[in-house]
């Protein structure tokens, strides 16, 4: 490893060590999912719920008899699920401003890390962006695929043969993968955007040159952290409201919008506990996702070259 290169296993533990040596980021982050993320999530879910027909079966609408009911539920549920994109977004711009903040600027530990202003904004911006782009970059890769798929499933038709499904999976999988390498190479961009004070997105690019694999092993490591902190934080969230009453498939039914009882089912002593437990877990799962980014981009920092500090 070269002086100006990174630990894997210290940049994917990154997040456990911002949750032990920094309480406050942790405090900060457990008021905000418990007051704002975790509540916010609920009503948006809530307000699908009401939106949606009596009886709604996914499979009866990916398989609909008459478009115009699909054109209808689409319009209706559009500006919800728009709203939920951005709430989202938001949540995690807020959230990744505060994580990188304690990694880059740990002495700037006012208010736990968390605050709303220019950094947020910037980091929302990046976000939208790398969204935008990553998914540009499947949909053109898609584009060539399907037609080179089209002519070669023409040609089988007319020898006779059948069209291989094994093709379109490997495009799919090939698309996939070249918008994961895209992503690798501009994960950078929120911590560099945030040290930089301006939206940047070309120094994650020079600065993860010759470092995908790296860079993968680390967020795979991360994710799979975050994996075992969601099921171990599940299983006592839905263990304890199991508990309070409505036995397991009560508790179960926690993790949705409820089905009945208007207003009034999102303020049961169960819910209200499921509600606190998740934002807490929320905050748990935070350090680990967004930490890793940040101190690798702290690590190539340290002796990067001019031309990163553009």
């Amino acid at each position: 490893m070269n002086v100006a290169d990174f630990a894997i296993a210290d940049a994917a533990l990154r997040g456990f060590r911002l949750v032990r040596e920094q309480p406050r980021l942790l405090l900060a982050l457990i008021l905000f999912g418990v007051l704002v993320a975790a509540p916010g999530a609920t009503a948006i879910d809530f307000s699908l719920a009401r939106a949606l027909p009596a009886n709604f079966s996914l499979g009866a609408a990916l398989q609909p008899r008459d478009p115009r009911q699909v054109a209808d539920l689409a319009t209706r549920l559009a500006p919800l699920w728009a709203l939920t994109v951005a709430y989202d977004f938001l949540i995690f711009a807020i959230v990744a401003s505060a994580v990188n903040r304690a990694v880059l600027r740990p002495a700037d530990s006012a208010f736990g890390y968390l605050r709303l202003g220019a950094d947020e904004l910037r980091q929302l911006i990046v976000i939208v962006a790398l969204f935008l782009v990553t998914l540009g970059v499947y949909i053109a890769c898609l584009i060539p695929a399907f037609v080179v798929i089209s002519a070669v499933t023409a040609l089988a038709r007319l020898s006779g043969a059948a069209p291989s499904a094994a093709l379109l999976v490997a495009a799919l999988l090939a698309c996939l993968a070249v918008m994961i390498g895209v992503s690798l190479r501009l994960s950078l961009a929120s911590p560099a955007t945030f040290a930089a004070g301006r939206v940047i997105v070309a120094r994650s690019w020079a600065m993860t040159g010759g470092r995908g694999w790296r860079i993968l092993g680390t967020y795979a490591l991360a994710a799979g952290l975050v994996v075992v902190v969601y099921f171990l934080g599940s299983s006592i969230i839905l263990g304890l409201t199991a508990a309070l009453g409505g036995g397991p498939d009560g508790a179960r039914d926690l993790a949705g919008p409820p089905q009945t009882g208007g207003l009034a089912a999102l303020v049961t002593p169960a819910r209200g506990l499921y509600l606190v437990l998740s934002g807490v877990l929320s905050a748990l799962i935070w350090p680990v996702a967004f930490a890793p980014a940040a101190a690798i981009f702290e690590s190539l920092s340290r002796q990067a070259p001019s031309g990163w500090r553009q």
